[in-house]
């Protein structure tokens, strides 16, 4: 995940956050159902007055589940194909769903953008990686099948279309995937006036720069963390 750093000017060694935050996810051109979280500790250290790099650690948990983009139409055309009475087979993937628990491993740039006397504002871009330590998912598909049949009542032969539902699933358990380098960060973030400097809100958005999990998805993730700084 992104973290963004409050850097005091006199600072010189690493600091440490501490960091929990929602995790939303985005695939198929849709805001997927569900909801995860993310805990976890980032170390950062400055370059400049207003420059710093941060990495750590970020234990993800996310539960979503979609439905595949073209389901709908793909399910309307095979209405359609059945008036033609031409016998087919069509399997189309209705629903999927999918859980994993991951170590997110993010090295960010951070940029101070300014402070007064209402708060202190940054950016951040960066890259993650995600060591996944259990994953979950199912997928259910409707199968259509359109054939002639014959009506033993009227004694001649009938396109007739069936459908029915199947379910598939499975699970796997320890590091058995890695996503090296496959995610960008991006977040900007504000820190609170005064006694509160040591907390701040971000606002960050986790792009994909490749397919993810065992299920090969493309998927990005966005959310709201709170982050409380110590060292200061």
């Amino acid at each position: 995940d992104i973290r963004v750093p409050i850097l005091p000017t006199r600072a010189t060694g690493g600091n440490v956050d501490i960091v929990m935050g929602s995790v939303i996810t985005i695939t198929d051109s849709q805001i997927a159902d569900g909801i995860g979280f993310a805990a976890g500790a980032m170390r950062h250290w400055r370059l400049t007055d207003g420059i710093s790099i941060s990495t750590g650690g970020m234990l993800t948990y996310n539960s979503f589940e979609f439905r595949p983009s073209g389901a709908s139409n793909r399910q309307m055309a095979v209405v359609e194909q059945s008036a033609a009475s031409v016998p087919f087979i069509e399997n189309i993937n209705t629903r999927r769903s999918l859980d994993f628990l991951a170590i997110d491993v993010p090295l960010n740039m951070n940029f101070h953008l300014g402070e007064s006397s209402a708060g202190t504002f940054r950016m951040s871009v960066g890259l993650s990686s995600l060591i996944y330590l259990q994953q979950n998912y199912r997928d259910e598909t409707q199968s259509f099948i359109g054939r002639n049949e014959f009506n033993v009542d009227t004694g001649a032969e009938e396109f007739v279309l069936r459908t029915s539902m199947s379910e598939s699933s499975g699970s796997t358990t320890g590091p058995t995937r890695y996503d090296w380098a496959r995610i960008l960060n991006m977040s900007v973030g504000y820190s609170f006036p005064g006694r509160n400097r040591n907390l701040a809100l971000e606002i960050y958005l986790k792009y994909p720069l490749g397919t993810l999990t065992e299920r090969e998805i493309s998927m990005a993730m966005s959310g709201v963390t709170l982050r409380y700084g110590m060292g200061r």
